[in-house]
């Protein structure tokens, strides 16, 4: 289907065309992938899979907050991450989101990325970080 024919068809149903922005898309991705993330176990917060495990750190800074994504195993391992951070709050909304490879030997903590965030009072901030090993393993870590 033609990007066209979409708006035809939103029109022609008597709706208003609705913007699509790039955060929300990611926020749509995000979700859908926790929502086919087998569940994890608990661990102080954090999660864990088989041999890995991950988390948030939520940091205190001058202007607001570094979220940091972590990843650990006791055996080594590779794989993937994301990591998404929104900010709400009376000034408006932000979000972003990093992503990239990582690569664990033996018992091993890696830093996977920093987003740094201003904040005021009244913001609210989420994160959402999601590994997945190249064995398939999915963790999740929410903030």
């Amino acid at each position: 289907m033609q990007p066209d024919q979409v708006t035809r068809l939103i029109q022609e149903d008597g709706r208003r065309p609705v913007r699509r922005t790039l955060s929300g898309l990611v926020c749509a991705l995000v979700l859908a992938c926790l929502a086919a993330a087998p569940a994890a176990q608990a661990l102080g917060g954090a999660r864990s899979m088989n041999n890995m495990g991950c988390k948030i750190d939520k940091l205190v800074t001058t202007h607001g907050y570094d979220l940091r994504g972590i990843v650990w195993s006791a055996t080594g391992g590779s794989g993937s991450y994301r990591l998404f951070v929104k900010k709400e709050g009376p000034n408006g909304r932000s979000s972003t989101m990093q992503e990239g490879l990582f690569a664990l030997d033996g018992s091993e903590e890696k830093l996977l990325g920093t987003i740094s965030m201003n904040s005021i009072g009244g913001d609210t901030i989420t994160a959402t970080l999601v590994i997945t090993s190249d064995r398939g393993d999915i963790c999740t870590a929410e903030l």
